[in-house]
């Protein structure tokens, strides 16, 4: 099994709200971090955000742990990477809870219509006479002959 990033703990000591490795002193470890499980397609906008809220705690944990750490970077890679994929999430959930917020266009909805260009003013409406292409040169031979 493999260890927290956060914590150091094996990830099965870590249920419900947290981790429960006990330490040298017999307290609870503070870590946080649970697998989350993935919110059902169901999900409404207020549960995003909670997940986006969550998410948003785990990156601060994270960084000030990376920021402890700079100096130790066996353990400041695995932590950074740990804040760029929380951040990530918590980005991902709050722009799902946005979107199920704004208010769906009826799709029966007739699509706007054209806009009609405004007729130009006299002075720019200028007649311009046709062009006639100048003949090619095989022509010009054809022609001469």
């Amino acid at each position: 099994m493999s260890d927290c990033i956060l914590c150091g703990h094996e990830l099965r000591e870590h249920y419900e709200d947290g981790c429960h490795e006990r330490g040298l002193r017999r307290e609870r470890c503070t870590c946080s971090y649970i697998q989350q499980p993935p919110l059902p397609p169901s999900a409404d906008a207020a549960a995003h955000r909670a997940r986006s809220d969550w998410w948003d705690g785990q990156a601060r944990v994270s960084w000030v742990m990376a920021t402890a750490a700079k100096d130790h970077l066996d353990s400041w890679y695995p932590l950074m990477r740990f804040h760029r994929l929380a951040r990530r999430a918590e980005l991902d959930h709050r722009r799902y809870a946005e979107s199920l917020m704004r208010p769906r266009r009826d799709r029966r909805e007739q699509p706007a219509p054209e806009p009609v260009p405004e007729p130009l003013p006299e002075y720019l409406n200028v007649l311009v006479e046709p062009v006639e292409p100048e003949p090619s040169l095989a022509q010009r031979l054809a022609s001469a002959t």
